[in-house]
């Protein structure tokens, strides 16, 4: 007579032999579909060239404007055979490209410029041109050129070279389905010497809004 000992050690190893054959014949699954995680994900731009590309195209829109507001006027400014400079109008981007600036500063600049026209005795309303930041009448001795621009959260900053050592001019603007508009402008004012501040710096929505 067996041992129970024996006679399980012998089942185990008849298991074994009778299981391995099976499962070296397995064949491996045929189901080609990848797993979710497998699938190969659609390429996306990364964070960094979509913020640099807004950069860019913020810095070519805003270069462009003031290519055409005012720097064509100054590089007439040697011409003999021109008349001299013809300082830009508001009523030239109001009624003429109006779609450069937002609902809110375009309705604010209407009403300002409306009230100018209105208006036959006295000083009234903006007092100086809000997009180059100088007073009416003062002709800019250099060409606006765009030195930086920061993007973030949809918005762009501008700023451009020093023109005039008293006076600083900083485009703010938004960026919608159609590009860039203009939102806002922000103003620094110094001393002579172009380091000291004269004024508190002041924009136009609250330049505008407090008339």
């Amino acid at each position: 007579m067996e041992r129970p000992g024996r006679a399980i050690w012998i089942c185990c190893v008849s298991a074994a032999f009778i299981a391995a054959p099976m499962t070296a014949c397995r064949k491996p699954s045929t189901n080609s579909q990848a797993m979710p995680s497998e699938q190969a994900a659609k390429p996306q731009p990364a964070a960094g060239l979509t913020l640099k590309a807004d950069e860019q195209s913020c810095r070519a829109f805003v270069q462009n404007f003031y290519d055409w507001y005012w720097n064509r006027t100054k590089d007439r400014m040697g011409d003999p055979a021109s008349d001299g400079p013809t300082m830009p109008t508001l009523d030239a981007v109001l009624n003429h490209r109006p779609q450069l600036v937002s609902a809110t500063l375009g309705k604010l600049l209407k009403a300002d410029d409306e009230l100018k026209k209105k208006t036959t005795d006295g000083i009234v309303g903006l007092e100086f041109d809000p997009f180059l930041n100088q007073g009416n009448g003062d002709v800019p001795t250099t060409p606006y050129t765009v030195e930086n621009v920061s993007v973030a959260d949809g918005k762009c900053l501008a700023r451009f070279n020093r023109v005039e050592p008293d006076s600083e001019v900083r485009p703010e603007l938004m960026k919608t389905q159609s590009g860039w508009i203009f939102v806002n402008f922000h103003y620094s004012f110094y001393s002579e010497d172009g380091k000291t501040k004269d004024l508190p710096d002041d924009d136009l929505i609250h330049a505008l809004s407090t008339e």
